[in-house]
């Protein structure tokens, strides 16, 4: 199944920005966010995200084979 996939714009002291899935909690809490595209999976996902944030993680809820957690 095809997700969209969302990367937020403020990023993390740390990792850097954070991607989500679009029906994740924790992008619920952070609206301030970029559309990066519908996907199968989320590794095909952070490619795309990395084009525009090279420091983008997957969240550890949604996309937890992305997440450096």
């Amino acid at each position: 199944m095809r997700k969209h996939y969302y990367v937020k714009l403020v990023a993390h002291d740390t990792w850097g920005h954070e991607m989500h899935v679009e029906n994740c909690d924790c992008l619920s809490e952070h609206p301030d966010a970029e559309h990066v595209g519908v996907f199968s999976h989320s590794r095909e996902a952070i490619v795309e995200a990395r084009m525009r944030y090279t420091n983008t993680y997957g969240c550890k809820e949604c996309c937890p084979d992305c997440s450096p957690a």
